[in-house]
C-alpha cells in the first residue's frame, strides 16, 4: 500500500510478492532456548539504506556487554570501510534452498532497512516462514504482535531488543509462531489468485 502513491508509482490494487513454502519451512525441531551461543543474522547489503551496519553495531555492543553470540551475513557485501566483527562470518547461500538452510541455522534475524517501511520485504517474510523471529524497523509483515519492531538508524535499539528477547524467550516462541501463521497469505498459491482475480475484474 505504501505505493499506491509512491514517487510516480499510482495504483490501487496490491499484490504482495510470495513465498515457497517447499523451500521456506520451519526447521524439525523449532524449540527455541537462550541457552549458549545465540546466532544473529541478516542479509548483507552494502546500500546505506539498508542499514546492515546498525546489525554490526549491535552485534557488537552485545559482545562488548558479555552475550554469548555469534552473527551470520548472508552474502557478504558489507558496506566500505566496515570490517567483520569477531564471532562473525559471511555465508554464502548458492540458491533457496541454501538461502532456507541459512534462515533456519538462525535464532534471530535483524532486518534494519532505513527506507520505505511498510513494504514486503523477503528477508523478513522468508525468515518468517522458517519460524524465527525477527527484528526489523517495520517491514511487511512485521507487526508487534508477531516481531519486535526498532528505530531506523539506532544500533542501541536493536542491541537491547535482543537483550529483552533473551531475557522471555516464552514470548520469542509465541511471537514467532504467530509470524508463521501470518505469514501462510503470502503462499504462491494465495498470492496468484489475488492476482489473477484483479486482472478478471
Amino acid at each position: 500500500p505504501i505505493y499506491f502513491k509512491y514517487r510516480f508509482l499510482r495504483a490501487k490494487h496490491f499484490v504482495p510478492p510470495g513465498i515457497d513454502f517447499s523451500l521456506m519451512y520451519p526447521k524439525e525441531d523449532s524449540s527455541f532456548s537462550p541457552t549458549g551461543v545465540i546466532i544473529l543474522g541478516c542479509i548483507g547489503r552494502n546500500e546505506p539504506q539498508k542499514g546492515i551496519r546498525y546489525a554490526i553495531e549491535a552485534f557488537n555492543k552485545l559482545r562488548e556487554a558479555g552475550y554469548k553470540v555469534k552473527l551470520l551475513i548472508a552474502y557478504g557485501n558489507l558496506p566500505p570501510g566496515l570490517e567483520l566483527s569477531p564471532d562473525s562470518e559471511i555465508v554464502t547461500p548458492k540458491n533457496d534452498k541454501e538461502l532456507g538452510d541459512f534462515y533456519r541455522s538462525l535464532d534471530i534475524l535483524i532486518a534494519p532497512g532505513t527506507v520505505q517501511l511498510g513494504a514486503p520485504h523477503y528477508p523478513v517474510m522468508e525468515a518468517m516462514a522458517c519460524g524465527i523471529p525477527v527484528i526489523t524497523t517495520g517491514y511487511m509483515p512485521a507487526d508487534l504482535s508477531n516481531a519486535w519492531i526498532v528505530q531506523t538508524h539506532d544500533s542501541q535499539s536493536i542491541a537491547t531488543t535482543v537483550s529483552i528477547m533473551l531475557a522471555d524467550w516464552q514470548t520469542v516462541r509465541n511471537k514467532a509462531q504467530i509470524a508463521y501463521q501470518a505469514i501462510q497469505s503470502f503462499s504462491w498459491e494465495i498470492v496468484s489468485k489475488k492476482m489473477i482475480g484483479i486482472f478478471s475484474e
